[in-house]
């Protein structure tokens, strides 16, 4: 991952948990760690950061999941009031879907036309139906097979603050013990690394911290999405005890849910 796209993680973080690790400041580091930060009362702590993607959950080509990735990112709904009669707008995109960022105005235009027109002519208790013809959309048209329009239950409801589209796929998956193998194999990768031996010495570090985060590529790359429901804080016991002997290198392990700005757990200690 780029170190801008690290950056972009650990701002988030801060935004959403700002006195994440009682840290004043935080600089790049030489790689490993990702970032070296320093606390009021003098000592510098190292932070790396990893995803948590699963690899032999993905089913649809990097390079397709990027460009959707990057039409979400476009239409930053999370900076929007979501509608009052539905709670999400999933898109289905077309096969040879690529991102264009020339388009990407207009995409967001139409997209947001769309939207509103379709909120203010329903309500919660109309039955919302799929849009496959998008003639009066053409940019929306040229990416999209078509989108719906899906609600939730009430406490999953999206407030003001958090994204509300998305590509079309499972977003609470049954299996909760494929997404907890996974995020056990994202931390052990990492505890494994040689790299971090005598790093604390080296570069005079009092602890050295891993946040491993999960967000909107992580649900378009048909990771875990477990992630992004309650079942999740079932499974936290159990991976915590995974590492009751200790986690390697790491003084601290945290789970950061990074869809729209989402709870940070502690896995170890």
């Amino acid at each position: 991952m780029p170190k801008s796209e690290d950056r972009k993680i650990l701002d988030n973080l801060r935004d959403s948990h700002p006195n994440f690790e009682d840290v004043t400041n935080w600089e790049t580091g030489p790689d490993p760690p990702d970032f070296i930060g320093t606390r009021p009362n003098g000592p510098k702590i190292g932070l790396e950061l990893t995803e948590w993607l699963d690899a032999k959950q993905a089913t649809r080509s990097i390079t397709r999941m990027e460009a959707e990735y990057r039409w979400i990112e476009a239409l930053a709904t999370e900076k929007q009031s979501p509608p009052k009669s539905f709670d999400r707008v999933i898109l289905a995109f077309k096969n040879s879907v690529r991102f264009n960022e020339h388009d990407a105005p207009r995409f967001r235009d139409e997209f947001y036309a769309l939207v509103w027109k379709t909120d203010e002519h329903a309500d919660r208790l109309t039955v919302l139906n799929a849009v496959l013809d998008l003639s009066p959309y053409p940019t929306l048209k040229r990416y999209l097979r078509g989108l719906s329009f899906q609600r939730l239950p009430d406490k999953y409801c999206v407030t003001s603050g958090q994204r509300w589209v998305a590509t079309g796929g499972k977003f609470y998956p049954s299996d909760p013990q494929n997404a907890m193998r996974s995020l056990l194999e994202t931390i052990e990768k990492k505890i494994s690394k040689k790299d971090y031996v005598r790093l604390k010495q080296r570069l005079n570090i009092q602890e050295l911290i891993l946040v491993v985060h999960f967000g909107l590529r992580g649900v378009l790359h048909a990771a875990p999405s477990i992630a992004i429901s309650p079942i999740l804080l079932d499974l936290i016991p159990e991976v915590r005890s995974r590492f009751s002997d200790g986690a390697g290198p790491f003084n601290k392990i945290y789970l950061y849910l990074a869809l729209n700005e989402g709870p940070l757990h502690l896995i170890y200690p």
